[in-house]
């Protein structure tokens, strides 16, 4: 770590020194030293405090509605239940340098490839 005159505890401007520059935004900033006593300091400030087992203070009881695990559910490959299925949509396609727009409808999802196949209005379906 560079270090130019004064700490990261006391710092003064006037006795700090010219700043070092940030070489990708040019943003000014110091670098120093933080002293011994505060890095403990920030130690035992991150230790649990809990109560004496005396104390009538205590935790609450666990809320069994609280979750407990957080992974995701595994959806099926061809999935029934994607919000777009069954929805109304109008594509936008380029015929030489004209746009035109037509409706279709999603009629399935593909969740390994990421598409959904459309039903166009003349029947023909699209992934």
């Amino acid at each position: 770590m560079n270090s130019k005159g004064g700490d990261a505890v006391n710092f003064v401007l006037d006795t700090a020194g010219e700043p070092y520059t940030e070489p990708i935004f040019g943003m000014k900033y110091w670098s120093h030293p933080i002293p011994d006593a505060v890095t403990t300091q920030w130690m035992k400030a991150r230790e649990p405090k809990l109560p004496p087992p005396s104390s009538n203070i205590t935790l609450p009881p666990v809320n069994p509605f609280v979750p407990r695990r957080f992974d995701l559910k595994e959806l099926p490959k061809e999935d029934s239940h994607h919000p777009l299925l069954f929805c109304s949509l109008k594509i936008c396609v380029l015929i030489g340098k004209r746009k035109s727009w037509f409706p279709c409808t999603v009629n399935k999802y593909d969740g390994v490839l990421n598409q959904v196949l459309l039903g166009m209005e003349d029947g023909e379906e699209v992934w």
